[in-house]
């Protein structure tokens, strides 16, 4: 809070008003309270009095002499006291002759401070935001008015308050007359045009380019042209039913001509046209005060016109009384309706609530029939290509989706669908009204052929539950048609000969995939039989020389199914022993499979790179697992070595087994082989 002992602050403040004033005014004796009521806090103040309301309309402000200067309050608010008038009253509201004295406004020099002061000695000043103001009024009593609207106070409320008075007395305010605070003599354009507009009809014709009811529209419009900065605003009167987003169509602005200068009023003329924005507008009439604006310049406007009607609004003028509308059914009897004129309506928000439709989407929603059908795809050459499709119809809503079945290397992209879900038309036409007669759910029989927009699809067959509904809903029955014609010969891809770098199953994978994986594996194998091996002793077939003196050992790996070939080292030989053939797969001779241990046994034949090995002898380990898997292994099977046997003769067995025993001296179960051969 700030005091009046404090005068150099308060005379550094700059209050902001209306008035561009730098200093506060005092009061006439007589006559402080509505002053103060009015100005709280004297003119050059932000002090805001919500009596008043004046101040915020830009019709309070007049002019005098090119500024702007404060309307009389006897005439806009409720105060009964008048301000100053003549040239003390233009002093005040203009900001002049005002000065600080002690920190109390003084007007001309003169102050009545101290006389208030002594009035009310005991008065402590008061301030808000640095500006002084009464809490009360000194007035006599009988002039005293509680104004209540400040937080609830009242300016009687509190007495002994100093305020600001003038220096002057006047006599008889009442009786004096207002100065002429009018407009000036030359007011600017935006004062003197304000809110002056010429209003003109116009319309233009747009273009229809996908409507078979039309071709062109002409669309009605009120261009708006303000004298106050010369620019213009075009709107579209909103027509009921019309479809057509209407309203605001141009903006208000200054419109460019291709000159580069601007529009003016005299470039406007019934019956002319204007482009504004490669839109061509023509005017056609105006209001009656356009006219007088026109002729007051000395300008003669063109008579008016009609605006021409466009086609289908002449149409669509006569009453249904008058014209019968053609109603169009489908071939069960039902009303079609136009989908164009559907669409606008419930784009315009219109609920489109057919009970026959609801009441079929609910008892059928997700019900889906399901054909299997094909078309033959005639090429260029005359050969046929049969193509594999999916025929849905949904019967919630009668449309029909036509899914193509891709095939993996058939070389051709993996398009989703041949037809997308929609109404299918028996007979396609150009014209829209004869693609009325759509498929049905008993229009589909299998071994009929379906037009889907030219393409002629075989129905072969279905799935169960299209069955089951037209056997419940027809009583047809859905026999499947064996398909029978031209087929696509498939195309074997040859396999080319293994180059001999690197395995070749790691090789052929480069030709099964542009993206080649490693080859699978039989994990349980590996995991179950590993580092386990079939070992046999092997000759040379057809040996030569020293050959025939050659004994190897082969080895078969059961997890992996290779196959490795060494030397025994044999002293004074004269060879070199070791390592013969490398741990691989060998293919048998004219197939392409590989040898297996069901191919390995004693007296087998193994040939590997142009040599043949012939097996004479396993160990005990390989004769062992041999008896264990005797379904792998035919010779190691006695069932099977028995029925060999009993094809010579029923009692050979048992004279075979009684020489056996007899051979067996020692009860071991046991023959020599050279008398196991004997008796053979």
């Amino acid at each position: 809070k700030k005091t009046l002992n404090q005068p150099s602050k308060f005379s550094e403040r700059r209050p902001s008003c209306c008035c561009n004033s730098s200093a506060h005014f005092q009061p006439l004796p007589g006559h402080a309270k509505p002053f103060a009521v009015m100005y709280p806090s004297g003119v050059g103040t932000t002090f805001h009095d919500p009596l008043t309301t004046n101040f915020r309309k830009s019709q309070s402000l007049g002019f005098h002499s090119g500024r702007p200067l404060l309307k009389d309050y006897k005439q806009e608010s409720g105060h009964i006291h008048p301000l100053l008038s003549g040239t003390e009253g233009a002093n005040v509201r203009q900001g002049k002759g005002l000065q600080y004295t002690n920190g109390v406004v003084s007007f001309d020099g003169n102050s009545r401070a101290q006389t208030a002061q002594t009035q009310h000695s005991g008065a402590t000043p008061r301030s808000l935001q640095g500006q002084m103001f009464p809490t009360s009024v000194g007035t006599p009593a009988g002039n005293r008015r509680s104004h209540e609207g400040f937080a609830g106070a009242s300016w009687d409320s509190r007495p002994n308050t100093a305020y600001p008075s003038y220096g002057r007395r006047y006599v008889d305010l009442m009786q004096r007359s207002r100065p002429n605070t009018g407009l000036p003599n030359n007011p600017p354009r935006w004062l003197s045009l304000d809110k002056q507009m010429l209003s003109f009809e116009a319309f233009f014709k747009e273009s229809v380019d996908e409507s078979r009811q039309e071709s062109y529209r002409v669309r009605r419009c009120v261009l708006q042209y303000f004298l106050e900065d010369d620019s213009i605003k075009i709107t579209e009167p909103k027509e009921e039913n019309s479809g057509i987003p209407q309203g605001a169509f141009l903006k208000r602005h200054r419109i460019p001509k291709p000159d580069g200068t601007f529009y003016t009023w005299r470039d406007l003329d019934l019956q002319g046209e204007m482009t504004f924005y490669g839109r061509t507008f023509r005017l056609v009439d105006c209001d009656q005060r356009t006219r007088d604006f026109y002729a007051l310049k000395g300008f003669q406007l063109s008579p008016p016109e009609v605006i021409p009607e466009d086609p289908v609004r002449s149409r669509s003028r006569p009453s249904t009384a008058q014209v019968a509308r053609e109603v169009l059914r489908d071939a069960d009897g039902r009303r079609m309706v136009d989908d164009y004129k559907g669409y606008m309506e419930a784009r315009l928000g219109k609920c489109q609530d057919d009970k026959e439709v609801i009441v079929q989407f609910l008892a059928n929603d997700r019900k889906v029939l399901r054909f299997f059908c094909h078309w033959d795809d005639r090429g260029a050459g005359g050969d046929a290509e049969r193509r594999e499709f999916r025929l849905h119809y949904f019967l919630a809503d009668d449309t029909v989706e036509v899914l193509e079945v891709n095939k993996p290397n058939s070389g051709r992209d993996p398009w989703p669908a041949l037809l997308k879900r929609m109404k299918l038309p028996k007979v396609w036409s150009s014209n829209s009204r004869d693609n009325r007669n759509f498929y049905r759910a008993q229009d589909f029989k299998l071994g009929d052929t379906v037009s889907v927009f030219g393409r002629k699809l075989l129905l072969h067959d279905c799935d169960d539950f299209t069955r089951q509904y037209y056997q419940q809903q027809f009583g047809q029955e859905m026999e499947p048609i064996p398909v029978s014609g031209p087929r696509k010969h498939d195309v074997i891809m040859p396999i080319p000969p293994h180059n001999g770098i690197g395995r070749e199953e790691d090789s052929i994978m480069n030709v099964m995939s542009l993206h080649p994986k490693p080859p699978k594996m039989n994990v349980m194998r590996r995991l179950q039989n590993k580092s386990k091996m079939l070992r046999f002793v092997a000759k040379l077939e057809k040996a030569v020389g020293f050959d025939k003196e050659r004994v190897f050992t082969v080895n078969y790996h059961l997890d992996t199914d290779d196959i490795s070939i060494f030397e025994p080292q044999v002293r004074n030989s004269g060879r070199v022993s070791g390592k013969f053939m490398d741990k691989q797969k060998i293919k048998k001779p004219g197939s392409s499979e590989y040898y297996c241990e069901q191919d390995l046994h004693v007296g087998a034949k193994l040939h590997c790179f142009g040599r043949t090995f012939e097996l004479l002898d396993a160990d005990v380990y390989t004769v062992n697992y041999m008896a264990q898997h005797p379904e792998l292994f035919p010779h190691a099977n006695p069932d099977a070595i028995k029925e060999k046997v009993a094809r010579f003769g029923a009692d050979l067995l048992d004279t075979l087994e009684q020489r056996f025993r007899a051979q067996d001296v020692m009860g071991t179960g046991c023959v020599v082989p050279e008398d196991f051969r004997e008796t053979l």
